[in-house]
């Protein structure tokens, strides 16, 4: 597995990059985490379909990190994607943000590191990580990865 990081401070364009990138790329697959009019939304890469993941308070089925709020039900479709994407054995795969609720098993985990174990000597698939700059060393530790198993990202990478 070849693993891309796309990397920048919060609110810094990179899920909106890497939007028009996938839009080039038939071949890629998974969750994208736009925000739109104030509210985020996992989006799945195929079908473009989405669904609110910001929560409010009286949503029960909620986690949670600072401020904000999540659905869990939006992460378990967000999950089920992935695991989609990753068993059709997909050549690009994106998970869009790899952040704190991540880096608790929670979110987008623990799908991700089990795919990344299951899948470390299978070069045909390119995961693509998005992940702010200052979680970058975090995230590497806990998929057990060392910077030199990652490679930045670089727009665009056509097809």
């Amino acid at each position: 597995m070849n693993i891309y990081l796309v990397s920048g401070k919060v609110h810094s364009g990179k899920t909106g990059k890497l939007m028009l990138w996938v839009y080039k790329r038939p071949d890629a697959r998974g969750v994208l985490a736009p925000v739109i009019e104030g509210k985020r939304y996992l989006m799945n890469v195929r079908t473009k379909t989405a669904r609110l993941l910001t929560a409010d308070a009286n949503d029960p089925n909620t986690v949670s990190v600072g401020d904000y709020r999540f659905s869990n039900e939006t992460f378990e479709w967000g999950r089920q994607i992935l695991q989609q994407a990753f068993s059709e054995n997909a050549p690009w795969i994106v998970a869009d943000e790899i952040g704190p609720l991540e880096l608790n098993n929670q979110g987008l985990e623990p799908t991700i590191s089990e795919w990344i174990a299951k899948s470390k000597n299978n070069d045909r698939i390119n995961l693509v990580l998005v992940v702010r700059e200052s979680l970058v060393e975090k995230v590497l530790q806990h998929f057990g990865l060392s910077r030199g198993q990652v490679k930045d990202f670089s727009f665009p990478l056509e097809p």
